[in-house]
């Protein structure tokens, strides 16, 4: 009796661990995570060429879980995505004038989300920035837990990008416009600038709707990965 209760308990370990072994992963692309994965302590300061003011961009949280490949909820045996979500606070020093930005990635996509309380068309945008390796075409639309509103385009990679002193290499020039059917409520047109070793060097925000033309460009900048 007792060996079959051990016989029993080793084939239910087995089968436990059998199911552990064959769940899919799909895992953040090394090369991606290598070059993009922000810790706290990271930082980016930001002058607008439009009105000289300074922002400053820092992370604050740096969270890695995995979602099921179906949705947000964690279900036993399902295919899971991994998910890295990163927090940046930005400031211009006025305690009125808040902004968040939202970085998340996942396999070989990078997303991005904003709020930001004065610019109402800024918050409510997310999309793909990029997808890993850097190259012109689609961006796709960004998927899983992070919301799908748009998708982008990389349209160059620009060979080298000079601002405030220094230069930038190799950098992916990804534009966004809203969708068609949003197009009639929605007018923007933003492009950002990024590059392998220092991330977003350069942000533009047209938004017509609420009087918004913003352009930053980084000054400087330290990471942490």
């Amino acid at each position: 009796m007792r060996f079959t209760i051990l016989a029993i308990a080793l084939l239910l370990f087995l089968f436990q661990s059998c199911i552990k072994i064959g769940t899919t992963v799909y895992s953040v692309n090394t090369g991606m995570k290598s070059a993009f994965n922000y810790k706290p302590g990271s930082y980016w300061i930001y002058k607008d060429s439009i009105t000289g003011a300074i922002d400053s961009a820092y992370v604050t949280s740096n969270q890695d879980v995995l979602y099921t490949a179906g949705g947000c909820v964690l279900e036993p045996n399902a295919p899971k995505i991994e998910n890295i979500g990163i927090s940046v606070f930005v400031s211009d020093g006025n305690p009125t004038d808040t902004e968040q930005w939202y970085f998340s990635m996942q396999q070989s996509q990078f997303n991005i989300g904003f709020h930001n309380s004065k610019d109402s068309v800024e918050s409510i945008l997310a999309f793909s920035l990029f997808t890993w390796p850097l190259s012109t075409g689609s961006a796709g639309s960004s998927s899983g837990c992070v919301p799908g509103f748009d998708s982008g385009s990389v349209a160059d990679i620009i060979p080298e990008v000079a601002l405030n002193g220094l230069s930038y290499s190799n950098a992916a020039r990804s534009i966004h416009a809203p969708f068609s059917e949003r197009s009639q409520s929605m007018v923007y047109n933003d492009c950002f600038y990024v590059n392998q070793e220092a991330g977003i060097i350069k942000l533009v925000f047209i938004h017509p709707a609420d009087d918004i033309h913003r352009v930053l460009e980084l000054q400087r900048y330290h990471l942490v990965r």
